[in-house]
């Protein structure tokens, strides 16, 4: 059977000859060195073909380049991106090639795996780009349009289709290499013991020809055995004594003849009385038959004990007067070592040694029938770490995968004598707990695991990370009878755990049941809605307190759903979240309020400010919104990008850099919900935030007493000192506006001045707004 880590098909063609058959190349390389992986192949090996690749990868990345500079001109801003990546390559794959001393067959699958999925993005995403871009050029569309024509071909289905891929690598690549590995593995164990079975059957035949001559000398047979034989072989007399060894034997034994002569063969035995009744079945059986072959351990001169294949056989001379018996015997430690080798890789995960899911899933089975014959329940965990991926993101794979060891070992401390921890697959992690139910003492040891994981991770020169750990619970009977139902339910608790907010734990409960078919079904229902249109923007009109004027709208997204009529958005954008579909949904929203923003422009003015939400999914997407700007002949300030409190604290590096983007595309942000989250000045100095958004649980509480009052008197002030003016959300009230209006405040959006509605709606009302 042959695998690929990289399968090569006509999706990842980019339509530009030369440019797929080097992607060719670079995929029949990595092919090649994953192979060599799998093989267990010298390091020496390992190096000579990785070294090959990055050779091949440099000419192709220059060739690449050259051709897009022929195109584009070498100021182009999809043109500099791409030279980056490049860049970043090579980078990320010295720093997982500098770990090499530490463990090398592990950096070279960190450094495979690594590969692989860059290439996969790299050309189902950036190459395809800026592939259609040359293609648009070459069949005579102007530049602004080929980069548009680009963006469309790679949003939609496109985009998810590469999300998908890039989510579900991490666990393809790792289960594709290990069943390399134990095919590899395997093969080695079949030659190796087809060349014993051959070297058995030669010198048997050796054996018969040689018995055959009852007057043969002790010295001719000492020479013949000794010139003959490369295995272990000695002669016993009629006695039972051995008078003859030959070089191999002593190899393999350690005994010299000195050591042997004269005494019987069970000198080579561990222990003899252990091995009486072996022995005389074996006798049994040599006198009967005449000879006798199997597999049995014996003992070198130095102690160590070891697994021997031995082939006996009796031989007596013409007037049965004297009486032989040959030894031929191999160690047969290597074969055994390499199937021992290919069961541990069946069934234990090779980074964190635990037991993988194929162990899982044979010891939930097992526990389950001991818990059905006891009458005893178990419980399951089934333990997703949270923001792992930020982790991987932002130092690296290598990092990753410490983390991930010293989260093994942090579950295994904790509950190591109550049950068994595996890995099965990403970072996710099972614990089987036997004889424990729900109660008090379960409930002590997923908090336990949860404080434990959520401690900081130091890895490496000092640098600390936090995660924490989102826990799923069922328990066997009460929940399911069944391993593969149990595994779901948890599943289905775990979710329900990280919806909650993470860093907690959920027992499943059969409602979570329908809960994930109605969510399967919304997952469904989304990709169609893509498809057919079904989503439209509505608006909400943001005023302008002290000038009673509109000069800004927030576009939010609305599902009309052919069947179930107006979905909310909390229903759904979490769930495009989680699957990677806010990614075209968001190209979408941002698509549709640019063309709006175009006609309002020329409707209601040239300073009228569109909002547009963008999710922490979606912010740290590769996708440039405020790059569309040149090529859509559209003026930046007038658009505003709302964020979220958190995104600030998640991934500052990232977030500063996006946001400095769009300042420089004059596109101003605004923080939405202040005073929910990590409420920070710093944060907002740094970021030079335009407006924050007074959350309306603040403003529906103002006409409650002086401390909501306060509280908003202090944020206002702030943002003002800062230079940051303030929009106060769900205004539903004229004491409200007025009390707000006396704070200072600059603007207010709320059902006091309209609901959000469809486009035409607002027009309208922008109308009657002015009159």
């Amino acid at each position: 059977m042959s695998f690929e880590i990289f399968p090569w098909n006509d999706n990842l063609e980019t339509g530009i000859e030369a440019i797929d058959e080097q992607h060719k190349k670079l995929v029949q390389l990595l092919n090649r060195l994953a192979a060599h992986l799998a093989d267990c192949s010298h390091l020496v090996t390992l190096n000579a073909i990785f070294d090959e690749l990055a050779d091949y990868a440099d000419y192709h990345f220059n060739a690449e380049e050259q051709l897009w500079k022929n195109y584009l001109g070498e100021t182009n801003s999809c043109l500099i991106a791409h030279e980056q990546e490049h860049a970043d390559f090579f980078r990320e794959v010295q720093q997982l090639k500098n770990n090499q001393d530490e463990n090398s067959d592990d950096t070279i699958r960190s450094v495979v795996s690594f590969l692989a999925k860059w290439l996969a993005y790299h050309i189902l995403d950036s190459d395809k780009k800026m592939a259609a871009i040359c293609l648009g050029l070459q069949s005579g569309m102007s530049a602004e349009n080929a980069k548009l024509n680009a963006e469309q071909q790679m949003s939609g289905a496109a985009k998810v289709l590469v999300e998908t891929v890039l989510h579900m690598y991490d666990s393809l690549f790792n289960r594709t290499l290990d069943m390399m590995r134990e095919s590899a593995l395997r093969r080695q164990a079949e030659e190796a013991l087809k060349a014993s079975e051959e070297l058995y059957s030669g010198q048997s035949a050796f054996i018969s020809n040689l018995l055959s001559n009852s007057n043969i000398s002790e010295r001719e047979l000492a020479d013949l055995v000794y010139h003959n034989s490369s295995q272990g072989m000695f002669v016993t007399d009629s006695d039972n004594q051995i008078i003859s060894i030959n070089p191999a034997f002593t190899q393999i034994t350690g005994y010299a003849e000195a050591d042997v002569i004269g005494k019987l063969p069970t000198v080579l035995l561990p222990d003899m009385h252990s091995h009486y009744s072996f022995l005389i079945s074996l006798h049994d059986k040599l006198n009967s038959l005449g000879h006798w072959e199997g597999e049995y351990w014996n003992k070198r001169k130095n102690g160590e004990v070891y697994p021997e294949m031995m082939n006996l056989m009796l031989i007596k001379n013409d007037g049965n007067t004297e009486k032989y018996m040959v030894g031929m015997f191999s160690d047969v430690s290597k074969i055994k070592n390499t199937e021992k080798q290919l069961w541990i890789n069946e069934n234990y995960d090779s980074l964190t040694k635990l037991p993988n899911r194929h162990m899982f899933n044979r010891s939930l089975k097992r526990e389950i029938e001991k818990a059905t014959f006891s009458g005893v329940p178990l419980s399951l965990l089934l333990i997703d770490l949270d923001l792992f991926k930020h982790v991987n993101d932002s130092y690296g794979h290598a990092v990753g995968d410490s983390l991930l060891k010293m989260a093994a070992q942090r579950i295994s401390n904790i509950v190591s004598n109550y049950g068994e921890v595996a890995r099965i697959g990403g970072d996710e992690f099972t614990v089987i707990l036997p004889a424990i139910g729900d109660g008090r003492w379960l409930d002590d040891i997923v908090e336990l695991i949860i404080t434990d994981l959520s401690r900081p991770f130091v890895l490496g020169e000092g640098r600390k990370t936090y995660i924490s750990a989102s826990v799923g619970i069922t328990v066997y009977p009460k929940d399911a009878t069944e391993a593969d139902v149990l595994l779901k339910n948890a599943d289905q608790a775990m979710y329900c755990a990280k919806r909650q907010g993470r860093n907690r734990y959920c027992y499943f409960t059969y409602s979570m049941q329908e809960t994930a078919k109605m969510r399967q079904r919304l997952i469904v229902d989304l990709h169609q809605a893509l498809k057919e249109n079904q989503f439209v923007l509505y608006y909400q009109p943001i005023v302008d307190l002290g000038k009673n004027t509109i000069s800004k709208a927030e576009s939010l997204i609305r599902w009309h759903h052919p069947d179930h009529g107006m979905i909310s958005p909390a229903d759904f954008i979490p769930v495009a979240e989680e699957t990677g579909l806010i990614v075209p949904l968001g190209d979408w929203v941002f698509n549709e309020a640019i063309g709006q923003g175009n006609r309002w422009n020329l409707l209601f003015g040239p300073d009228f400010q569109i909002s547009i939400n963008k999710s922490p999914a979606q912010f740290t997407q590769k996708s440039e919104h405020h790059d569309w700007l040149d090529d859509l002949d559209v003026n930046g300030s007038n658009f505003v990008i709302e964020i979220t409190e958190g995104m600030l604290i998640e991934n500052t590096s990232t977030v500063e850099k996006r946001i400095q983007k769009y300042k420089n595309k004059k596109i101003e942000v605004a923080i939405d919900d202040f005073g929910t989250g990590y409420s920070s000045l710093s944060y907002l100095n740094k970021f030079d935030i335009d407006y924050i958004k007074i959350d309306r649980s603040f403003i529906n509480n103002l006409s409650q007493g002086k401390q909501y009052q306060t509280l908003c008197e202090a944020m206002i002030l702030m943002a003002h000192k800062l230079n940051i003016k303030v929009i106060a959300e769900g205004v539903e009230t004229e004491e409200q506006k007025n009390m707000l209006i006396a704070m200072g405040c600059d603007y207010g959006q709320g059902y006091l001045f309209s609901p959000p509605v469809p486009a035409d709606v607002f027009e309208q009302f922008m109308v009657q707004w002015q009159k």
